[in-house]
């Protein structure tokens, strides 16, 4: 069970987390359009074109760009244990 600090403290690191993406995201879709002021003129006049603008700014300037993770437990293929990791030599 959590105490109170680390349930308080988690709850913080998802709160702050998420706003920080969020706000780069933002951020760097804000940027591009200040580069692209034909863009800006094309989603005044066709406003049902922001969530195409939005959709495509997260895949091409995504605000997470790797996540890694860590297996514990050897890998299975066709249930055989496989001692090699994918993309060993």
């Amino acid at each position: 069970m959590l105490t109170e600090d680390e349930l308080q403290n988690i709850l913080r690191t998802f709160a702050f987390a998420g706003f920080e993406t969020t706000a780069r995201s933002i951020a760097t879709m804000v940027h591009y359009l200040a580069q692209h002021p034909e863009l800006q003129d094309r989603l005044r006049a066709e406003p049902e074109l922001r969530v195409n603008l939005i959709e495509e700014s997260l895949r091409v300037f995504p605000p997470i760009h790797t996540m890694f993770r860590t297996s514990h437990v050897p890998p299975m293929s066709a249930g055989r244990t496989s001692s090699r990791a994918i993309g060993s030599r």
